[in-house]
């Protein structure tokens, strides 16, 4: 499992920490890279695929706690969220 840190575009940048399995980390991040911006993957990756992807993501928060940290981050605009629940 690696910890996805997910941050909204909010004006408070509301984020959290969740588990994900190795190929739900791929769908977001390609080998060597662990910033990703959920628009821009959806120029790349179905939608579906994508958030159905990232429901069981949301599904397995992790605490914080000493010594936990995020082995990728993934930023989303507020207004996307809106318009397709995830």
């Amino acid at each position: 499992m690696k910890n996805i840190e997910i941050v909204s575009s909010t004006d408070s940048a509301e984020h959290e920490l969740f588990a994900a399995t190795e190929e739900e980390f791929a769908v977001f991040f390609r080998p060597g890279e662990n910033i990703a911006f959920l628009e821009r993957l959806a120029q790349h990756v179905s939608k579906v695929q994508l958030y159905a992807t990232l429901s069981r993501v949301l599904a397995r928060p992790v605490g914080r706690a000493p010594g936990i940290a995020a082995h990728g981050i993934l930023f989303y605009e507020q207004e996307l969220g809106e318009r397709e629940p995830l």
